[in-house]
């Protein structure tokens, strides 16, 4: 998961196989309503094994505790834009 928005980026993640739900994020929600985008990435992220992201995000403050606290799984959070 990541708000990145540049599509290189995203077609190198492609690449490595893995796949993102953004593009799923308006037919989920037309199906199922306007909440169930954020419910998917909890599940998902609830299912994680292992978790990298930014100190600075609180998508990934949350996502590294459900992946601690629920799968024991390692956490690892990146610092950046500080000197």
């Amino acid at each position: 998961m990541s708000d990145e928005t540049d599509q290189e980026w995203w077609d190198e993640v492609d690449a490595m196989g893995w796949r993102q739900t953004r593009p799923y994020e308006d037919q989920i929600a037309r199906d199922y309503g306007r909440r169930w985008p954020a419910i998917v990435d909890s599940i998902i992220q609830s299912r994680g094994a292992g978790f990298i992201g930014t100190s600075q995000s609180t998508m990934s403050i949350v996502a590294a505790r459900r992946v601690m606290d629920w799968n024991k799984g390692p956490v690892r959070m990146v610092e950046w834009g500080r000197r």
